[in-house]
């Protein structure tokens, strides 16, 4: 963002991440992404407990339709209708995520296990069967 434009227009500078954007104007739509998704009603509320750092940890793999395409399949378990076993998936895969792309992050969601029973559920089933 130029300097003048921050100075004349500005009350507040904020950061979105540690990387460089080639045009103003993507930075302007992550911004507006944001505020729009915290707008009460625009969406739900189970959806959004669900986005990557919700509760400190990356998201899990997503998977669209249809089932296969190009070799690359659908995890099976993920096209069960078994509920628990697909929100388990989801949590392993969320940990191990994290665990290789964000250890700064899974480290810090260590230090408070105490205070999340529910990961610490999670994440001893989780040790228990790697």
């Amino acid at each position: 963002m130029a300097q003048r434009v921050i100075d004349k227009f500005g009350d507040e500078e904020i950061s979105i991440g540690d990387y460089v954007l080639s045009r103003g104007d993507l930075l302007t739509l992550i911004i507006m992404d944001f505020v729009i998704r915290i707008k009460e009603g625009v969406i739900k509320k189970e959806s959004f407990e669900t986005d990557s750092f919700y509760n400190g940890l990356l998201g899990f793999p997503q998977y669209t339709r249809p089932v296969e395409i190009d070799g690359y399949t659908v995890p099976e378990v993920l096209q069960s209708g078994n509920h628990a076993k697909i929100s388990e998936y989801r949590q392993f895969h969320s940990i191990e995520k994290t665990m290789k792309n964000r250890m700064d992050l899974f480290e810090k969601k260590l230090e408070n296990i105490d205070e999340d029973l529910e990961f610490k559920k999670v994440y001893k089933k989780y040790l228990k069967n790697k």
